[in-house]
């Protein structure tokens, strides 16, 4: 691999709404070349932020790249986490910007399952609502691995106008899918994305749940945090760059 290679694609968000998922469709691609691991989290880096990219990273993560290839690195907290947008920016000026983004009430009640599964969390849903601004305030290093706003944030993450406001204001060259819409017209979603990667499409029969569980909330956690994100959802419902699969 050329040392010179940057990232052309970034698929930056948001956690829980179908990254994996989309992150898979893509690598099928022979002109894509997917990270490794899927998430390389280079640029949610202290270090990377700061210094740039040492020459070696790229080759780490990708070591399979073929001549030719775009480069693509499928990590969520990008969206949300401070920072990571501008030294993704400044790692490549030109590099095409990839939103999944799913309903913010269901989003936040499957970061909170991820979350317990995982052992991080062992409060309830609604005391972890209670607690999340709390535990916000006193995290002093959001890039740390296991910082709150890693772990916690599970309303902060889906107030999504916020963090693609800051996006808009860097670059103009970034798409936003819906996650409802990746799954239900997974054809059409990937013709739209691959013209926007100014890639040849290829066929998509169908997209699969990865990453996922097919647990049914409890209703009253939905409604708990659709109260929450009241004023998201509905700027979500009347603006237009965000309506297509995102809020019913």
């Amino acid at each position: 691999m050329d040392f010179a290679q940057r990232i052309d694609i970034a698929l930056v968000g948001a956690q829980k709404s179908g990254t994996t998922t989309l992150a898979a469709l893509l690598a099928h691609h022979p002109s894509v070349c997917g990270a490794k691991h899927k998430e390389t989290h280079l640029f949610d880096q202290e270090k990377v932020q700061h210094d740039g990219l040492h020459s070696g990273a790229l080759l780490e993560h990708f070591p399979n790249s073929q001549p030719g290839q775009l480069l693509m690195d499928a990590t969520p907290s990008y969206l949300y986490l401070p920072g990571c947008i501008e030294s993704l920016i400044k790692h490549n000026p030109n590099i095409r910007i990839l939103v999944v983004l799913r309903d913010p009430a269901e989003r936040a009640v499957s970061h909170h399952a991820h979350e317990r599964r995982l052992g991080h969390e062992r409060r309830s849903f609604p005391m972890s609502l209670a607690l999340e601004r709390i535990r916000l305030q006193r995290d002093r290093n959001p890039l740390m691995s296991d910082s709150a706003h890693r772990r916690f944030s599970y309303i902060d993450r889906g107030r999504y106008s916020q963090q693609l406001q800051r996006l808009s204001a860097l670059s103009q060259n970034f798409l936003v899918v819906g996650f409802s819409d990746l799954i239900s017209n997974p054809q059409n979603t990937m013709n739209r994305i691959f013209a926007f990667l100014e890639l040849s499409p290829i066929t998509v029969r169908e997209a699969p749940h990865l990453n996922s569980r097919q647990d049914q909330p409890r209703l009253w956690h939905l409604k708990l945090a659709q109260l929450l994100l009241r004023r998201q959802i509905h700027e979500l419902k009347t603006r237009e760059i965000y309506r297509t699969g995102l809020v019913g």
